[in-house]
């Protein structure tokens, strides 16, 4: 007996919802609520801009929660999910050995004409080198969410807005001390993983 692509589609959702569920569905706090999150333009990109709801707890993976203005604030989540998933490992969890599960959203709002309200997208890559933040090549793996399942994964209710703009992240972080760099606390706690501070300073150049 045959079994038809289109009709195994949906277990096959329903399956890799519930091994997110599963390995990473815990209670988390919401650390950060930026409204004018930024990724940054390159590679012949446009800046792009979203909101940013950061849920973190220790020894826990990251859920990074982003909503975005279509086509206004620049390409949306699911187009550019690997770019937005660097730029978020990068910038919001540099310590982390995995890139934070990146949950997006975007609301479609041209000149005219009401806005559009997608459902939100679980989207999840493999790390291939956390000291670079380098990602494994390929699809990651995409799991449609509701509100309730989105909730129940990082423990709290998620607010579905844009939210306005607070201010614009122009200004540079400070400098950060050696000693105290990211990429020292991953060559760290990745030993396991048979990274080493060799590598670390290697790539601290």
């Amino acid at each position: 007996m045959t079994t038809d692509a289109s009709s195994s589609e949906p277990r096959r959702t329903r399956n890799r919802l519930q091994a997110l569920l599963y390995d990473h569905a815990s209670g988390r706090e919401l650390a950060v609520d930026d409204r004018q999150f930024t990724v940054a333009a390159g590679s012949g990109w446009q800046q792009a801009t979203f909101r940013l709801q950061l849920f973190t707890a220790a020894d826990l993976r990251p859920v990074a929660v982003i909503t975005q203005v279509w086509p206004r604030e620049g390409a949306g989540p699911i187009n550019h999910a690997k770019r937005y998933t660097t730029a978020l490992w990068r910038q919001a969890v540099p310590d982390q050995l995995q890139p934070p599960i990146v949950v997006g959203r975007a609301i479609i709002q041209h000149d005219e004409g009401e806005p559009r309200e997608l459902n939100w997208t679980a989207i999840v890559f493999k790390a291939v080198d956390p000291v670079r933040f380098e990602l494994a090549t390929g699809e990651p793996t995409w799991i449609p969410l509701t509100d309730a399942q989105l909730e129940y994964l990082v423990g709290r209710p998620v607010d579905r807005s844009r939210g306005a703009a607070l201010a614009s992240r122009t200004d540079a972080p400070p400098a950060r001390p050696l000693a105290h760099h990211p990429c020292l606390a991953r060559a760290a706690r990745a030993r396991s993983t048979s990274l080493s501070f060799n590598l670390c300073a290697e790539a601290l150049g």
